[in-house]
């Protein structure tokens, strides 16, 4: 090979080099740019919206709760603060037990799990059936 040849060899891989480092630096920038761009910004967003299960203070979920499957009321429910409860039926079992979630408020009952992952307002959780039937958990006053 002669010197000339060497020379633009050279200088092709010289801007090939440059090129590619530049191409990785704005990728670089520009996932930074999207990432920091979607993190949440405070602590107090990860409440509303995406995970409003985890704005629920333990204290103010324990209480009173009117149970209704349908349009038929079954009872009262009473979630008790160490994450028990007394089930409709009134016959508290070690099984029987309460969770909050990221996205939801877990009933545990010896049978199964009744996840409610809506909150209509306050006091107020809904879920649904594989049936389709609607659950509801209304806080007594």
């Amino acid at each position: 090979m002669n010197e000339s040849t060497q020379q633009s060899g050279r200088g092709l891989l010289l801007l090939w080099a440059i090129a590619s480092s530049l191409l990785a630096l704005a990728s670089t920038a520009m996932l930074l740019f999207f990432f920091v761009r979607a993190a949440p910004s405070s602590p107090s967003n990860l409440g509303a919206g995406a995970a409003p299960f985890l704005a629920s203070q333990e204290d103010a979920v324990a209480g009173r709760y009117k149970w209704t499957e349908g349009n038929e009321v079954h009872g009262v429910i009473t979630l008790l603060p160490d994450h028990s409860f007394i089930p409709p039926s009134g016959q508290q079992a070690r099984v029987h037990q309460w969770e909050i979630g990221r996205d939801a408020l877990l009933v545990i009952f010896a049978s199964g799990v009744q996840r409610f992952t809506s909150i209509e307002s306050p006091g107020v959780f809904i879920s649904a059936k594989r049936d389709g039937r609607i659950v509801r958990m209304e806080k007594e006053p």
